[in-house]
């Protein structure tokens, strides 16, 4: 026996409104956060504390940073996570800041870096 499924949706063919205008639950269930991840914690770690925070059934964040780093880690909460993943695809630029124990010739940095640059997978 065959069973067919009748799905609706709610969902208006008018375009959206300007999110000023939005309410704090709505945003809440549908929203980013570009969160500045601090050193120390894990990106998941991140993603349950916010999650703790604001009383959300779900978040996910697009891409993952090292515990040992901070930086920019975009975070969607609730129903905004089922567009991760065309988050994930995005092409992303990394910025460094190293700090030098030793004095080191310039052409000699120069090149260490140069590992550095381009495509990284």
């Amino acid at each position: 026996m065959k069973e067919f499924y009748h799905l609706t949706t709610d969902v208006s063919l008018t375009p959206g409104r300007y999110p000023g205008s939005r309410s704090v639950e709505e945003l809440l269930s549908k929203g980013l956060i570009i969160l500045d991840k601090w050193q120390g914690v894990t990106s998941r770690d991140v993603d349950e504390r916010v999650k703790q925070l604001l009383h959300l059934r779900k978040v996910g964040h697009a891409g993952t940073l090292d515990p040992n780093v901070s930086g920019v880690l975009p975070i969607a909460l609730d129903d905004a996570c089922k567009v991760m993943p065309a988050l994930q695809g995005v092409e992303k630029e990394y910025v460094g800041v190293c700090r030098l124990h030793h004095d080191a010739d310039e052409p000699a940095l120069k090149r260490a870096m140069q590992g550095f640059v381009g495509t990284i997978r």
